[in-house]
Formats: structure tokens, C-alpha cells, sequence
């Protein structure tokens, strides 16, 4: 009965431990937002991505830059103001 008790109780150790591999904190799971605007009759597609770490990347026209986000923005803050009204941001 002992030998019963201890594999369910490491049964439910190992069902609820996870690896770190698991961790949804790797550059991979970023937060991005890719935006679609009209600007001066071009339509444009950019991609920004919240690095975790106060900096963001954008991608547009296959080029990839890094910035950093200025303080006091967050990331959704920084998007808007720097898309502006014109781009739809999801």
C-alpha cells in the first residue's frame, strides 16, 4: 500500500512539473503586432515586435531595424504613436 501511495504521489509531481523548454519567455513568443495602413496611395505592411527588454524590432520591406521604446510607453502605447490613425494594427 505504501509502494501504491508513493507512485501516485510522484505521479502528480511529474504531472504538474514542466521543462523549461516549455516557458512561453523566448524570443520565438514575443508579443508582435503587424500593422496595415494607406499611406500617400502605397499600401505598406509593417511587423513590431516587443523584444521583453524595452526594445522593439520592425520589419518592413524585408528590412529589420531595433529601436528602443521610449520610457514611459509601454509597448500598445508605442505602436499607436508611432503608426499614427492612418495604419490598423492587430
Amino acid at each position: 500500500m505504501k509502494k501504491l501511495t508513493l507512485i501516485i504521489a510522484m505521479a502528480g509531481v511529474f504531472t504538474f512539473t514542466s521543462c523549461s523548454s516549455d516557458d512561453d519567455g523566448d524570443a520565438t513568443s514575443s508579443q508582435c503586432r503587424t500593422c496595415t495602413g494607406d499611406a500617400e496611395s502605397t499600401n505598406s505592411i509593417s511587423e513590431y515586435c516587443d523584444n521583453g527588454d524595452g526594445t522593439y524590432t520592425k520589419t518592413e520591406n524585408g528590412e529589420t531595424v531595433t529601436g528602443e521604446i521610449p520610457e514611459g510607453l509601454n509597448f500598445n502605447e508605442f505602436i499607436a504613436s508611432e503608426v499614427g490613425i492612418w495604419a490598423d494594427c492587430q
